[in-house]
């Protein structure tokens, strides 16, 4: 996988700004919003088995690989298919304060083709977190999010949804067991 300079240059400038967090246990014990995303990133650390469907009935299967570093501030998310499908994605996932958001950054990749995503989470339990994509370089090609929910301590789910005219659809969902 070739890496562009637009991933270079999300990563360099996604990283530093994490980094300039204080740790978690330096967080304010009234700061239950981001203890509550860390919770979540926590329950989702990681390698998982998926498999599920796109909205057209075809399969998909999939391997997810988290891993949390900066005491359990960052997530780092890598979710490769299964052949015959190439989506690839490798990403990283933080609260920040001053916006009161979560926010990923992904490089994808789908074969010949790549590029990166920026997306921003505003709803969050200790369970599930749902993210949006937002525009980056370019306009967006579609509104879009995914849904992630860990349904106990060795299954997740997650949920791609694009809007149409108004309404979300299902682009696909795969259900994951703890490896």
């Amino acid at each position: 996988m070739k890496t562009t300079l637009a991933a270079v240059l999300v990563s360099a400038a996604f990283i530093p700004s994490v980094l300039s967090l204080p740790a978690a246990s330096e967080e304010k014990k009234d700061d239950s919003r981001a203890e509550t995303l860390f919770s979540f990133f926590s329950k989702m650390e990681g390698s998982w088995s998926c498999k599920g469907e796109f909205s057209n009935g075809k399969p998909i299967a999939a391997d997810l690989d988290l891993t949390l570093s900066e005491n359990g501030r960052l997530l780092h998310y890598k979710h490769i298919d299964h052949p015959p499908n190439k989506y690839r994605a490798i990403g990283q996932w933080s609260y920040f304060n001053d916006v009161d958001k979560m926010i990923a950054s992904h490089y994808m990749s789908f074969g010949d083709t790549a590029n990166v995503s920026v997306y921003t989470g505003t709803e969050w339990t200790d369970t599930k977190l749902t993210f949006s994509a937002e525009a980056f370089q370019t306009k967006l090609w579609a509104e879009n999010r995914f849904t992630y929910e860990v349904q106990s301590k060795d299954k997740m789910k997650m949920l791609w949804e694009v809007n149409s005219k108004g309404t979300w659809k299902m682009g696909d969902y795969i259900n994951c067991h703890r490896k």
